[in-house]
């Protein structure tokens, strides 16, 4: 009788280290699973910074574009019109 308690106490006790060895693979995925997506949530939010330090980028140069746009459309005809004076005195040196 002794012996069948053993026995039902060695198959209890393989049977509980079973369940423990695979609940503790568990936690160990779950806990890499957990890193993971902690390291994909900030490569998102480096990426989402990025993006918006770029827009704000586009944003600047947009302005600036706009501010120098007309000045420059304004100054093409005076730099043609000192190209050719340019070129008239070019052609009467001897």
């Amino acid at each position: 009788m002794a012996k069948d308690r053993d026995g039902d106490r060695d198959i209890v006790a393989e049977i509980i280290n079973m369940v423990a060895a695979q609940v503790s693979s568990g936690m160990r995925v779950a806990g890499e699973v957990r890193e993971r997506q902690e390291q994909a949530r900030q490569q998102l939010e480096g990426g989402l910074r990025a993006l918006r330090d770029a827009a704000d980028v586009s944003v600047r140069m947009i302005r600036l574009l706009d501010e120098i746009e007309e000045p420059l459309r304004e100054s093409i005809p005076v730099i043609r019109r000192a190209a050719g004076v340019l070129d008239e005195v070019l052609d009467a040196l001897p």
